[in-house]
């Protein structure tokens, strides 16, 4: 890693005083993160770029650069049952132990891996917030990854991950690969959330990080109300800021499903960027 190896040690043991908890708004829900300080931010992100980054991930793993949402999706079209689990409370199940074992599996020495993990944990656990945390999350859901996968597989199914939400899907019932995919997610030392298991039909909407999958992918139908009613809502002349923020979401709408996103477009067409 070529970074100071003395101000990265150092780093590393004031590394738990050096975050501040912040209240940030994702979509309509609130969220409460550990925010690093600037300088910690700095080398967590060097470390996620020159080392955590190089580290293979399952292939199942879709939370990764290059990959995304809409691939994630992807990967489950044309399926009749398709079921989704969230583990609960991911990041902070994540334990120092967990790291080091997992940076132990990885490759890395006992002095490397102790280090490592000192500067991305908080209070022994893996905060959200940290550039370094998506990273670490795979690198110790690799085993999990792995096992889920050749469940599926062994099924005839379809297994991916994004970052905590799990899907699988296949031409056949679900329920005993969903019993075992639990049982190997608890084996490993996580639970699933009970409120975010859903379990679908071939009859019945699929859908995967509010992604409508089944023939071609889309929106789901209350982000593309909620989109056309802002459109509606927002004057002939915005400002760039909002501006830019539409157009992201069209945007978003239009890699999904070009035909919406144009139809989306032209609604958009008549505003002007307010000076």
């Amino acid at each position: 890693m070529q970074m100071d190896r003395q101000g990265f040690i150092t780093t590393a043991d004031r590394a738990r005083s050096m975050y501040s908890r912040q209240s940030r708004r994702v979509g309509s829900k609130k969220r409460v993160i550990d925010a690093p300080y600037p300088e910690l931010k700095a080398i967590q992100r060097k470390l996620h770029d020159r080392v955590l980054h190089t580290i293979p991930c399952a292939n199942a793993v879709y939370g990764v650069a290059g990959k995304g949402v809409i691939k994630n999706a992807q990967q489950h079209l044309k399926q009749p049952f398709m079921a989704v689990l969230d583990i609960a409370d991911c990041f902070p199940s994540i334990t120092v132990a967990m790291i080091r074992e997992a940076l132990y599996r990885a490759g890395f020495d006992e002095v490397a891996a102790r280090h490592i993990t000192r500067l991305v944990t908080l209070r022994g656990r893996l905060p959200q917030g940290p550039p370094s945390s998506p990273a670490i999350m795979n690198i110790v859901l690799a085993e999990l990854d792995s096992e889920l996968e050749q469940a599926a597989i062994a099924e005839g199914c379809v297994y991916t991950r994004y970052v905590d939400d799990l899907c699988v899907s296949g031409d056949h019932d679900l329920s005993a690969l969903l019993v075992r995919a639990r049982g190997i997610i608890r084996h490993n030392g996580f639970r699933t959330n009970k409120r975010k298991t859903r379990c679908w039909g071939p009859r019945e909407p699929h859908t995967v990080t509010k992604i409508l999958v089944a023939s071609s992918l889309s929106p789901t139908q209350e982000y593309l109300n909620a989109l056309k009613h802002e459109l509606k809502r927002s004057h002939d002349h915005i400002s760039l800021r909002d501006r830019n923020r539409l157009e992201a979401k069209i945007g978003w709408v239009s890699a999904l499903n070009p035909a919406l996103g144009e139809q989306l477009e032209r609604t958009a067409g008549g505003r002007t960027i307010a000076a």
